[in-house]
């Protein structure tokens, strides 16, 4: 299973500079777990992706990781889930 990268458009969390610059985000029950506002942004962009996922009533939810081809983050909401 290959690990989907993460389109965020949350502007305001300080892991996004462009696009989210943490190494792995966890989604859980009411979205992104990983959303961060302390002021400050990190200087090295990182290819994203989900770590895990603890929407275990999402369809793409296979043993607490994600396997949607791409994650959609907006306002810390994952766009991409899915109900069972």
């Amino acid at each position: 299973m290959s690990t989907p990268e993460i389109n965020c458009a949350t502007t305001t969390c300080s892991f996004n500079n462009d696009g989210c610059g943490a190494f792995a985000a966890t989604m859980g029950t009411k979205g992104c777990v990983t959303f961060l506002q302390i002021g400050t942004r990190p200087a090295v962009k990182h290819e994203a992706i989900v770590g895990a996922c603890q929407r275990t009533d999402c369809t793409f939810n296979h043993d607490l990781a994600c396997d949607a081809t791409s994650v959609k983050v907006e306002n810390a909401k994952c766009l991409t889930f899915s109900a069972k």
